[in-house]
């Protein structure tokens, strides 16, 4: 367990270094994101509520799924989803905070967000946790590669999926009414 609480903090660490990275650069790839994001999210903004929702926490939970096994791959891929992700949530927080006012950025994020961004280190975490043990296995060194495999997905799924079910029913419900409410 502590291993798995070195590799949180250090992918904490790499989240905030590349959200603030994404910030950084968001006045030159902000608009180029906010308009990625804008064609990924119309067709889904057009689905009832129930589908919205069922989408949000289908996407989230399988690639929470997939950054925690990937780690397989020597934690490579939880690393490229860690610098992805927190990229663009810096350069479109940096983009619609500029434009649009940061209250406005903390009310689309923070309500889901306090919840879905640790489940996804934690996914990302354990991600780390399985490429170390895959390393040493590939090093032919002492490794608990199975074990710690089977920890991982009971992690995953007693502690990152029920919270990124709450996170996705907060973001469908209680977040966009938040930001129409701040937003005027």
């Amino acid at each position: 367990m502590a291993m798995l609480k070195t590799d949180i903090a250090v992918s904490a660490g790499l989240l905030i270094f590349f959200v603030s990275v994404g910030f950084y650069v968001s006045p030159i790839t902000g608009a180029d994101t906010v308009n990625a994001m804008r064609q990924w999210v119309e067709p889904v903004v057009e689905m009832g509520p129930w589908s919205i929702l069922t989408f949000v926490i289908v996407n989230n939970v399988v690639k929470a799924l997939v950054i925690t096994v990937s780690g397989l791959m020597l934690g490579l891929p939880s690393l490229l989803f860690i610098a992805i992700n927190g990229v663009t949530v810096g350069s479109l927080a940096g983009a619609v905070g500029a434009k649009a006012g940061y209250v406005i950025v903390a009310a689309g994020l923070l309500p889901h967000g306090i919840i879905e961004l640790p489940a996804l280190v934690l996914a990302t975490a354990l991600g780390f946790s399985l490429g170390k043990e895959a390393v040493f296995w590939m090093l032919r060194r002492e490794s608990h590669l199975k074990a710690q495999f089977r920890n991982s997905l009971s992690i995953y799924l007693k502690v990152v999926l029920p919270l990124l079910v709450i996170a996705a029913i907060i973001e469908v419900t209680i977040t966009p009414w938040l930001t129409r409410m701040v937003g005027g």
